[in-house]
């Protein structure tokens, strides 16, 4: 069987340590001949076969091939990526050899960094929307930080789309499958002048779901979501190139309710067609009731341009960036349709409760990039660059649950009657009550980096990288009870006082002050030095050793407790 650089791609190995960031690798023997496959993993063209990273490549063929729906549905084809699907598209996230950030806060980032053509994303749900027109994926596996820098410390998945042709070229996508799902792609690409070419990318999407929701009669687990975008590839002069991208996206995802049910008995009587009594498990995985829809809207924006101008045999490329990302999620947390209509104290063992989520978030990010490069081939190759990345985050979250027999809930229970005797006032599973939370981020990270190789001797190079990175995090948080009462229910929880929350054992967790807001910032200085042994053109041995001087970075993950 013939070794292609792209099984090769699949199987070139780097272990990465944690810690200091201790790197190996492994050669791959082979003895044919390696079809080239050029990536842009270390932010310039290069044989797949000469690239010292742990990288994996998917080709446009093998993404079209698969009929994928999103990028998490591409994890069968990627070793060791894990694209973990959440029930909004803010909590999901990607892993690579298993490490990963997965988080409700806003105060943390992703350790796996996700850059579409050359964007850095702030979270990497943003790219859980449709695969659009795709050049290749690159999986870059450990510690990238002293080229691609922001959210590396983990790996990099690079996500490069197709450019506009010169030729006028187009295509109409349109597939049908069962449960009446359909999937619309179309694209035109071509000439506008002599040096001007474009493409529009085109996409409508919609499936209905596979879940059968028996409170509401219909199904659920579905999609819908269109999106539009724009390319223009501007040959300027003879030495300067521009890349205008403009996106639009939206998406309405009924997705994704649990099929896990409560334990039936009498105070709550669940249909028997679609739960088992006692061990609360749909039958047949396929049917739930509830009366909340667990779904996600999806919004994004885009603008960024790409110049690359050269001086001679030296290369200047300036990336810029805007993205608006606006995520709203809904989530049925009781997953039946009767909790909340019984007249019956929460006590828990028998009992159940509402328990209903809304959290709307938006995201506004604007970033910079700026690299030079020495021209390719040559005995001393190098990349410096300078990179600006500032992203706000506005969030509110509100629980609304069933009131919760406490002993605290009885005495403000008994406290309103006795002030009032004619309000009846109780504290029963179909009193609902609930509290929000407000909070706000801005992070901002500058950073200034290099990279280089020095071929000093036949086919051994000296690897080496710095970077020093300065981030600044500013957040701010309230949260309030909304009952008149202050009831509490499951999840709607007393206020706590500033200190508490920002983790002082001494604090009053019975004081009502919730309004804090605060800041911190780090700097860190991370670099890396290896070895590189090009034993042939199909074959390499290289090692690296990657390092971080000064403190530990390290985001304060805010806590918000309803």
């Amino acid at each position: 069987m013939k070794l292609t650089k792209r099984r090769l791609a699949h199987l070139i190995g780097l272990a990465t340590a944690a810690g200091v960031g201790l790197c190996t690798g492994a050669p791959v023997m082979a003895n044919t001949v390696l079809d080239e496959i050029v990536v842009t993993a270390q932010k310039r063209e290069e044989n797949i076969g000469e690239v010292p990273v742990a990288l994996s490549v998917l080709s446009s063929d093998q993404i079209e091939a698969s009929f994928s729906n999103g990028i998490e549905d591409l994890q069968a084809l990627v070793p060791s990526v894990s694209f973990r699907t959440g029930n909004t598209t803010r909590n999901s996230a990607l892993t690579v050899r298993g490490i990963g950030t997965i988080s409700f806060s806003i105060g943390a980032e992703p350790s796996v960094s996700t850059v579409v053509d050359g964007v850095v994303l702030g979270r990497s749900g943003q790219a859980f929307g449709d695969l659009y027109d795709l050049e290749r994926i690159e999986v870059l596996r450990g510690p990238q930080g002293t080229l691609f820098g922001k959210n590396a410390s983990a790996g990099v998945v690079n996500i490069v789309t197709k450019r506009p042709s010169d030729e006028f070229e187009g295509y109409v996508d349109l597939s049908f499958f069962q449960d009446d799902e359909y999937r619309l792609k179309a694209r035109v690409s071509g000439p506008l002048t002599d040096k001007v070419n474009a493409s529009v990318t085109l996409m409508d999407a919609e499936f209905g779901g596979y879940i059968d929701n028996v409170f509401t009669n219909k199904t659920v687990n579905g999609y819908d979501k269109q999106g539009i975008r724009a390319m223009f590839d501007i040959a300027a002069t003879d030495d300067t190139n521009i890349l205008v991208i403009v996106e639009d996206y939206d998406a309405d995802n009924d997705c994704c309710d649990d099929l896990v049910g409560r334990t039936t008995n009498a105070s709550r009587p669940l249909d028997p067609s679609v739960f088992v009594s006692g061990s609360g498990l749909n039958v047949d995985q396929r049917r739930v009731d509830h009366d909340f829809e667990t779904r996600t809207l999806d919004s994004t924006t885009a603008f960024s341009v790409q110049i690359e101008k050269t001086f001679g045999d030296y290369t200047l490329t300036s990336i810029t960036a805007r993205r608006q990302w606006d995520n709203t999620e809904f989530r049925e947390g009781d997953f039946t349709s009767i909790n909340g209509d019984l007249d019956v104290p929460v006590d828990f063992s028998d009992v159940g409760f509402q328990l209903h989520d809304v959290g709307p978030q938006e995201w506004s990010q604007l970033s910079q990039e700026i690299r030079l490069a020495s021209p390719a081939g040559e005995t001393f190759e190098w990349q410096i660059g300078g990179f600006y990345w500032d992203i706000d985050s506005d969030r509110n979250f509100t629980r609304e649950a069933s009131c919760q027999n406490t002993a605290a809930n009885a005495q403000i229970v008994a406290d309103a009657n006795a002030a009032d005797p004619t309000l009846g006032l109780t504290c029963l599973q179909n009193d609902i009550v609930s509290a929000t939370a407000f909070f706000s981020t801005e992070f901002t990270n500058y950073a200034f980096f290099g990279q280089g190789t020095w071929s000093f001797a036949e086919n051994l190079s000296l690897l080496f990288g710095l970077r020093y990175t300065r981030d600044e995090l500013e957040f701010k948080h309230n949260r309030r009870n909304n009952d008149p009462f202050g009831r509490r229910g499951v999840g709607v929880r007393p206020a706590v006082s500033d200190a508490d929350i920002l983790g002082d054992p001494t604090a009053n967790s019975n004081q009502e002050d919730t309004d804090f807001e605060g800041d911190t910032d780090e700097t860190n200085v991370s670099g890396k030095i290896g070895l590189q042994w090009q034993v042939s053109d199909a074959n390499m041995l290289y090692a690296t050793l990657m390092a971080s001087v000064g403190r530990e970075y390290a985001v304060r993950h805010l806590r918000h407790r309803l």
